[in-house]
């Protein structure tokens, strides 16, 4: 997901797709995309086969959200370091 909901009730908006996060990387011509405060951790490497044979070219990484435990029962979170 790229967008947050209401952590507290577990009330997410639903997952950004596939399709969605690669046509924002072609047309920002990136090869990934990092970004926080989603309240949910996620990471995704895409397959990119434009120049031909399918190799691992694209990835979305996100660390949740700063501050907030990622994991339940927990009391620390995930750090994305780029």
């Amino acid at each position: 997901a790229l967008g947050c909901g209401d952590p507290a009730s577990q009330q997410y908006l639903p997952p950004t797709p596939r399709e969605t996060a690669l046509g924002w990387m072609e047309e920002a011509e990136v090869v990934g995309l990092v970004c926080t405060h989603t309240c949910l951790p996620h990471g995704q490497a895409y397959r990119d086969s434009r120049g031909g044979a399918a190799e691992w070219g694209r990835a979305v990484f996100n660390n949740g959200s700063a501050g907030m435990p990622n994991f339940e029962g927990q009391r620390f979170g995930l750090i994305t370091r780029v």
